[in-house]
This record gives C-alpha cells, structure tokens and sequence, in this order.
C-alpha cells in the first residue's frame, strides 16, 4: 500500500486470466484503506520576560502532521496576535511540520489582569481544527495599597441601610479624583499625589506650574478622603479636619480668605470632625458625625443652603430640614439622596426632586452644568438635565458607581469594567474612537476598577490588584499623568513618584 493509496482511501485491482488464446473476462476487487487524518499543534514563547506594558512577547506555533494521510490547505491562525508571514500550505506530507512566528504588545488590559494567555490554531481541510495556548505573566506598576479601602472613607460601622436592606457609605468618598484640568489620588500610605493644570496651585506642590506627571501635595499626610470642584481639592483626615488647596476666589478653601493656596489650608470653624466631603464647582460642603452639612464658598445662588445668597469664606450651617444618606456638589446646588435613596437638589433651602428615580445607590452631579446622574437600587442608570426628569441611559450594565463629566458621564460596573456616554471630541470615552455616544459604551482594556474620577473632559481610575491609576481623554495640561499634553482616547497608565 502506497501513500497514494492511503490518501485515496483505497485500493482497487483489476484481474483478467489467459490461455494465449483466450482471455477470460476481468475482476475487480477494491480494498478500504483506514484514513486516519491528524494535526498536532504546539505554541511556545520564545521571548524572555519580565513582560510590562509595551512589551513584546514572541511565540513559535509549530503544527505536525501525524495522521497517515498527506493533509490539504494546512493553516496557522492566532486571533489575539499578529502572525509573521504565515500563508496556507496546499500539502503537508505524513510525518511533516509547518512552522510560524507570532508577537502580541502587551496592553493596558493585560497588566490589569496580571498575565497574558494567547492560543494559536491548527487547522486543514481533513481534520478539525486544533489549539495551544501558553500563559505569560504581565509585571504591573508597583502601587502602594491606598491605607483606606477604596470603596470610600466612611467607616463600617456608619453604613445605612437603604430600600431593600442595601447598604451603602453615607457619602461616595473616593480615593481618585478629577477637576476641570487635574486629578489627585492617595499614595504611599496616606500621602496624596495630585497632577496637571496648576494655575490656582490645584496640584498643592507649592508651585503654579502645571505637572505632566504627578508630584506630592505639600506636608499631608493620613488622608482618609478625597473631593475635587473645579480648580480646588480638599481632603479629608484622619483626625477628622479638612486641609483645600487650589483656587480660593470665592473662599472654597474655607480659610476665611479669598487667596488661592498652593500648598494645603486649614479649613476654620467646623464644629465637629467630619464623616464625609463634597465639592462643587465653586463651593465645598462636609458631613457631621451627626450628619448636619456645613458648606463655604461660592453662594451666589444659594448653593450652601444657609438661608443667604452671600459667599461664606468658612464653614456654613446648612438649613437643611431632611437628613441626607448622600452628598454631592454641583455647580448651582448641592445634590443630596435621603436614606430611602429620593434624590433632591438643594439651592436657597428648596429641595426640587428628581422625578422617576428611588432607592439610589450612588448618586453625581455635574459641577459645570444643570445635570446629574445616579445609579439605583437594581443597577440601572439613570440621569436628567435642568427638568429633573431622570431617564435610563441605554446599554449600561449594572453599575454601581457613576461620576458625571462636563458633557460625558462614567460608571463602575458590577463586574468592575467602566462604560461612558456623551462628548467625546478629547476621548472622553476611553472607547478608542472620537465619535460621541448617547447610549454607554465599554472603555477599552479596563478591568479590575475600584475607583473612578471623572473630570470636565476626562477620568481617572484605579484598577487591577495594585490599584493602578489610569487616564483617558483631554490631556491638554497634562491631567492623564503620562508625561504628555497629548490626549488619549485609550485608557493610559499615570506615571508614579517614587516613594517618599
């Protein structure tokens, strides 16, 4: 038996007999070779780690033919990396190897998840097609864990119980935040860092330059939380005082002055330590222990709630005739959610609901515009403008985290992805593309997140298990922290200091 006759399928004879006078009629007779068609696949790296974002891992796919037929239309394909010349082999004898390379660039998302695991695929027109996959290990930045845990600041023992018996923190303190133009996290143990636009000393390194990259705050340390306005952030301490920095024009600093600081300002007259702290464009408001909101700053149209339209250059006692679960400041009122999650914007002592929303869960008002958004009880997300109507905003996932921009909102999803909706000139978005959206889209290469900031034209979060901090859109004063004043419409990492 030949291999032709393997790879026929078959053997036929054909017989006749003679005498040398007469020949008898012919015979056929056709013997069945077993086929047995096989392709053996196997993918090896053969570049040398530590692998980090950017680099480059390299594979040889190796496929063997160990059937006994030859094999027809022989093809190596690798779907999550780019193949060398690669074309398909018209024959693969028995016993024969093809042989090709491959290479994958390591990504944002591959960092996040801690390794890399790519498959390459065998395939011919006699057999099914056959996989091997091989795993690398992706080496994330060094982070030094945030010393609070970063679903915000308020203790446990403070949750309260909303609609449905949930619990959530009394306020959304998070551990990243963004302004119009820069962003700040807590480092190294309660030391926060903070970068780009610096102009009324937002950053608090005692400069007025704006940081591509992040520096440290001035003198602060054991930091339990953080809260951006526009050009000003303050942060809340341990022991219960807030320290502000930034623009002071209309006394958001709280230090009985009106004279941006560059470095961190005590904020004078509170009564009590605090629980929780918001900021809104131009005003900052903070959370009592016994759950009283004191505000300063901007007041024009009555967005402390102390019964004036005066700017208070110090802590304020807000009127307010309901006891708030939830803070967050907006650029004309202060939007609060009560303990059965019905959300209000407060201005001149008048609460004005947000109709077809209850039971929220998380809750973010634009501190440049007239909008907000909120997440309720059952995921959903839902946001309104100046007629306080909410709608659903299509194609979110379940969420349970959402921060509204200028013109484009963000949530964290319950399976810790974050989507975005809206403007999206800068990339804003993080989807990879500059084209806006009205129903939520995924950001690309994001996993793993534990906290968001989202800013005028762009967010920050921290993701993976090293609470990695990363940025996407406008970058025009440096606010993604990688160096550049390019934007981005990918997620990109920040570059961090070195410990101190």
């Amino acid at each position: 038996v030949s291999q032709a006759d393997l790879d026929a399928g078959s053997v036929t004879n054909i017989a006749s007999a003679s005498n040398g006078q007469v020949t008898s009629p012919t015979d056929t007779e056709t013997a069945t070779a077993v086929k047995s068609p096989a392709l053996l696949i196997e993918k090896t790296v053969t570049s040398t780690g530590p692998y980090l974002l950017g680099s480059t891992i390299s594979y040889n796919i190796e496929v063997t033919n160990t059937g006994n037929v030859t094999l027809n239309n022989v093809s190596i394909t690798d779907p999550a990396a780019v193949l060398g010349t690669c074309p398909v082999t018209a024959t693969l004898a028995v016993g024969a190897t093809k042989t090709c390379t491959a290479t994958h660039v390591v990504v944002a998302a591959d960092v996040t998840s801690g390794s890399f695991t790519n498959t390459g695929i065998g395939d011919s027109d006699e057999t099914t097609p056959v996989t091997s996959s091989v795993s690398s290990i992706i080496t994330a930045p060094t982070i030094i864990p945030p010393v609070i845990p970063v679903t915000g600041g308020t203790p446990p023992a403070l949750l309260i119980p909303v609609t449905g018996g949930q619990l959530i923190p009394v306020t959304g303190g998070t551990l990243i935040v963004s302004g119009l133009g820069h962003s700040c996290m807590t480092y190294n143990n309660g030391q926060v860092i903070c970068w780009g636009l610096n102009a009324s000393g937002q950053v608090g390194d005692g400069t007025l330059l704006d940081q591509h990259k992040p520096v440290y705050v001035k003198d602060l340390e054991g930091v339990l939380n953080l809260t951006a306005g526009s050009k000003h952030t303050c942060a809340l301490m341990i022991d219960g005082e807030i320290w502000c920095w930034g623009e002071n024009s209309s006394g958001q600093l709280g230090n009985n002055t009106v004279v941006n600081s560059n470095v961190p300002v005590k904020v004078e007259g509170l009564p009590d330590k605090v629980l929780a702290i918001t900021a809104g464009e131009e005003f900052t408001c903070a959370q009592m222990m016994n759950q009283d909101v004191w505000c300063w700053g901007k007041n024009n149209l009555g967005q402390l709630n102390d019964g004036t339209t005066t700017n208070q250059l110090k802590p304020v006692k807000s009127k307010l005739n309901t006891m708030l679960a939830q803070i967050s400041g907006g650029q004309e009122f202060l939007l609060g959610s009560d303990f059965f999650g019905s959300v209000n914007e407060w201005a001149k002592v008048q609460a004005a609901a947000v109709q077809q929303l209850a039971g929220s869960l998380s809750i973010s008002a634009n501190r440049w515009g007239d909008t907000g958004c909120a997440v309720a009880s059952d995921g959903s997300v839902k946001c309104w403008d100046s007629n306080l109507i909410s709608t659903p905003i299509k194609d979110t996932l379940p969420a349970m985290e959402v921060g509204a921009g200028m013109e484009h909102n963000c949530v964290v999803n319950n399976d810790q992805t974050v989507s975005c909706w809206g403007v999206n000139l800068s990339g804003q978005l993080g989807n990879g593309s500059n084209t806006d959206s009205l129903t939520a889209t995924l950001v690309k290469n994001m996993s793993k997140v534990r906290a968001l900031g989202v800013g005028a034209n762009h967010t920050c979060v921290l993701s993976g298990t090293n609470n990695a901090p990363m940025c996407w859109g406008e970058n025009t004063f440096g606010q993604l922290g990688n160096d550049s004043t390019t934007n981005s419409n990918l997620p990109v990492y920040v570059i961090l200091p070195a410990i101190q």
